[in-house]
């Protein structure tokens, strides 16, 4: 009876101190998060030396520290964070990491930043199960998607659409000089012509139908060897 009534006791004591250590953690966390969106790396050096910070802590966007520095460009804190132990594949609240951050505000040395550091360039987004060459072909990224195909991103996924990224660049461009560029870029990466999307089109239908009379021509002449 006394053990019964011990725990009885115990409990809502435990229960206040393990709210005591959620709310203290909570509040450090946040704190640790705002000295990161100021830039302050001395104050972060001090709280990651004295405190415990759980580094894949989220803002109200769902961005961890690591991801907020790295859309902040600010490149002292980000590698700090990433010597501390940060998760360089980490997603936002939108299913982002940074190299789908970095095709969103067209920043090649965030991409860069994020390739040397070993993210996984080959990370499906849920959104269209497409992925960040996929996202960077259809933004005209030319330099985004020049530093995935040499990091070893793969040229034909396709996404829920049947999109490939020479699809989407095709499709989703305006056969502009960077879309061209892009073009050019993944058939000489060994992008495969002849895939469809769901409909049965390749990426000639499409860009025949657009008239996009530069991308048509590279689609016909250029391959992985060559392009005329």
């Amino acid at each position: 009876m006394k053990c019964v009534v011990s725990i009885v006791v115990a409990k809502p004591v435990l229960w206040l101190c393990l709210l005591f250590v959620t709310s203290c953690s909570y509040g450090i966390n946040s704190e640790f998060i705002a000295v990161v969106k100021l830039g302050d790396v001395e104050s972060a050096k001090r709280m990651l030396k004295r405190r415990f910070i759980h580094l894949e802590s989220v803002d109200s966007e769902g961005n961890s520290p690591l991801l907020i520095a790295g859309e902040q460009h600010d490149w002292e804190m980000f590698e700090l964070l990433l010597a501390h132990g940060a998760n360089i594949n980490a997603l936002n609240a939108r299913d982002r990491d940074l190299l789908n951050t970095a095709v969103k505000i067209q920043s090649p040395s965030l991409a860069l930043n994020a390739i040397r550091a070993g993210i996984h360039v080959n990370t499906f987004t849920p959104s269209y199960q497409g992925s960040a060459l996929i996202y960077a072909s259809a933004q005209g990224q030319v330099d985004i998607v020049n530093a995935l195909i040499a990091a070893g991103a793969f040229i034909d996924r396709q996404n829920n659409l049947g999109w490939t990224a020479l699809l989407e660049a095709v499709i989703l461009g305006d056969g502009s000089m960077p879309y061209q560029t892009i073009v050019k870029a993944l058939l000489q990466a060994g992008a495969n012509k002849a895939i469809t999307d769901k409909f049965g089109y390749t990426a000639l239908h499409h860009a025949t139908r657009l008239g996009y009379e530069e991308i048509s021509h590279l689609l016909i002449h250029c391959n992985e060897s060559v392009c005329s």
